[in-house]
């Protein structure tokens, strides 16, 4: 039977100190933070993962400010170790697409956030970094199917509307685009980006190019 009396031995006691040191190393480094002393709160925080390495929201801020700073193949670490903590998270897949993305490596970050958009399948907002992804590896066929699910999935969201003008814009589609925007403006009337492209698109290419020319002469 235990002695209630007699104190624990090291091994068997709670680690108060651990704990005392990572709180106080986190909390003086989200100071930093606010200060935007972005060093000196990186210090802090990789103090307290020292002292609380399976602490998820250290790593959060660690993995975060390390992609502020373009400490791109560390932060890319501590994200992994972020998922690896919480792998049920969307946030923390994102977060990992982010780091991979900023870091070029476009089908690794498609691959993070695909798995983001899995674990929350409702969520547009997780949806939307796979499809840039898919612009910057060239699969514009994809890219275009996706978005053309989503809208349909979506019937208020001028963003998505926005991205597929941009997209027939680059084709050089301008009026599929000037309609794409004449809906984005639909939704979001304040904006005046949307209203401006819907305004210059809805006009067949021919009578802007007789304009732009008569443009030029008035101006010789």
């Amino acid at each position: 039977m235990v002695d209630e009396a007699k104190p624990l031995p090291n091994a068997e006691r709670p680690s108060v100190l651990s704990l005392s040191k990572s709180v106080w190393h986190f909390a003086l480094g989200t100071l930093w933070l606010r200060l935007r002393w972005r060093t000196r709160a990186l210090a802090c925080l990789e103090r307290a993962l020292v002292a609380e390495p399976r602490q998820p929201i250290i790593r959060r801020y660690h993995a975060e400010l390390l992609f502020q700073l373009d400490r791109l193949e560390e932060a890319v670490v501590s994200a992994e170790q972020l998922v690896g903590l919480t792998p049920e998270d969307p946030t923390a897949h994102r977060g990992l697409g982010s780091c991979l993305e900023k870091a070029e490596r476009y089908e690794e970050a498609l691959g993070a956030y695909e798995r983001a958009s899995e674990l929350e399948p409702e969520s547009l907002e997780l949806k939307v970094p796979g499809l840039v992804c898919l612009l910057r590896l060239g699969r514009d066929g994809e890219f275009k199917e996706r978005l053309g699910q989503l809208i349909q999935h979506d019937a208020e969201t001028a963003e998505l509307r926005a991205m597929m003008a941009m997209m027939l814009q680059t084709e050089g589609k301008f009026e599929e685009a000037g309609r794409w925007y004449q809906e984005a403006h639909r939704l979001e009337p304040e904006n005046r980006v949307f209203e401006n492209f819907a305004k210059i698109f809805a006009e067949p290419l021919a009578t802007r190019s007789r304009k732009k020319r008569k443009r030029r002469r008035a101006r010789r």
